[in-house]
């Protein structure tokens, strides 16, 4: 039993390097994309390398704050649907964001 579930925790831990290396290729596809978008602003005029990597940091920083509003309201949404629907079955949960973790 010992090494069946050795075993399967080495699959699992190749499995997460797998995704961590798509998601960092997704990552640097996006930053690159959104680097080339901002490169000429909305008149055609080239911008400077500095006024690009702000643009691109600032982008980064409000998408971590959305990120954090959403996941502010999920956990208000989960405790407002505990206290008032006690005696509901959670077909939420299955539909939570590990679902789509596992898809890659």
């Amino acid at each position: 039993m010992k090494g069946r579930m050795e075993t399967l925790l080495q699959q699992i831990i190749l499995n997460l390097e797998k995704q961590n290396s798509k998601l960092d290729k997704i990552t640097g596809l996006l930053t690159a994309d959104q680097l080339m978008n901002e490169c000429v602003d909305q008149h055609g005029k080239a911008r400077a390398p500095e006024e690009c990597a702000n643009i691109v940091v600032e982008s980064f920083s409000a998408g971590l704050c959305l990120m954090g509003e959403l996941d502010q309201r999920t956990r208000d949404y989960k405790y407002q649907k505990d206290e008032f629907f006690i005696d509901e079955d959670d077909e939420d949960e299955e539909l939570g964001p590990d679902m789509f973790v596992s898809s890659f």
